[in-house]
């Protein structure tokens, strides 16, 4: 612990550290990362436990765990990217990658299993990629929560944005220990052929090789998900592509954990009321307060007597349902394609939009 203090926010009293630790040893280096741990000083029994984990080119958000202690929890913010935390003095230690580096410096590095002076290995290998290296300081971080007293260790989660909402989908089905995940514009995996193949769809990010796919990618790892997990992506992110995120997750076995919350026509955010769903996702699944609803059904006819597709959707909990807004488009670009608002109306327990095109 290099700083430790004690602070009211948002009302309540918290205990909060600036710490490093260490993720490991490679080449005969040790590999330290630092962070920001937060708590709520008067917790009355264990809290579940948080990792948040930085977008590229962040750095660990004091703010960012501050307002989850204030909320109930413990949680880190793990400071990957290796910039100087706000709190942090000339002199004092950081986040020290030693002889290996799988920050933006060693960019070319997301893509690649192939060795050089600052990968872990000298051979051919997945955990040369720098993601592979992220997922286990991520999985550090859930072993720093196990190890706090106050943690409810049978109640850890694991959130991010852009770069660590990659990390957090990779990491999600890889380790048992998390109960709840909520990868944000992050975790959809590389575009597969069959979206490529699609005229005009943009989607042309096809990276890696068939190791790659098979060990680093998203996809390799969501195949074995047993935590309910939140997709947070706009629709038209470039980062978290929708037709990826839509297609990937179908190698999720159980449906029933999949859960998406989509802003309409943004690009890498999200509207407020997105932004507040994953504090309600993580209420539901690790605290247990309330139910969380499931993915509604969606159905689209495309063959109607005058011509126009129909689409009909049902919701799940129907008695928490203050609005329903059907939004399709025609345009294959998902990076650029513009989204229509159907005149939504509802009919018992259905709402239904005519599609004109």
């Amino acid at each position: 612990v290099i700083h430790e203090w004690d602070e009211t926010y948002q009302g309540k009293a918290l205990k909060i550290q600036m710490l490093t630790f260490t993720v490991g040893t490679f080449k005969g280096a040790t590999s330290r990362i630092s962070a920001y741990y937060a708590y709520p000083a008067d917790a009355k029994g264990k809290v579940p436990g948080l990792v948040q984990v930085h977008g590229g080119g962040q750095r660990a958000d004091k703010n960012t765990v501050k307002t989850d202690a204030a909320n109930g929890y413990a949680s880190i913010s793990l400071n990957w990217g290796g910039r100087e935390l706000a709190d942090q003095k000339p002199g004092e230690p950081g986040t020290d990658w030693g002889a290996i580096d799988p920050t933006q410096k060693h960019v070319r590095h997301y893509f690649r299993l192939t060795p050089d002076d600052r990968t872990a290995e000298s051979v051919y290998s997945p955990r040369n990629n720098n993601w592979f290296i992220l997922t286990l300081a991520t999985r550090r971080g859930l072993t720093f929560l196990e190890k706090q007293a106050v943690v409810d260790t049978e109640q850890l989660g694991v959130y991010g944005h852009s770069m660590g909402g990659t990390i957090t989908g990779q990491v999600a089905g890889l380790d048992p220990r998390i109960k709840a995940a909520v990868p944000s514009c992050g975790g959809a995996g590389i575009t597969q052929a069959k979206n490529v193949a699609r005229s005009g769809s943009s989607t042309d990010r096809r990276v890696g090789d068939k190791l790659y796919s098979k060990t680093i990618d998203s996809t390799a790892s969501l195949r074995n998900l047993t935590c309910p997990i939140l997709g947070q992506s706009p629709q038209n992110d470039f980062n978290c592509i929708y037709d990826d995120l839509n297609h990937n997750w179908k190698v999720i076995a159980d449906k029933s954990l999949v859960h998406f919350s989509i802003s309409p026509h943004l690009n890498h955010r999200h509207i407020t009321e997105a932004e507040f769903t994953r504090t309600r996702f993580f209420d539901a699944f690790l605290k247990g307060e309330g139910a969380f609803p499931a993915r509604p059904e969606l159905a689209v006819e495309l063959k109607t007597f005058n011509g126009i597709p129909v689409a009909t959707v049902k919701p799940d909990i129907l008695d928490q349902v203050q609005r329903v807004q059907i939004y399709y488009s025609i345009n294959p670009n998902s990076l650029t394609r513009f989204w229509r608002r159907a005149e939504t109306a509802r009919y018992g327990d259905v709402w239904k939009a005519h599609l004109p095109i």
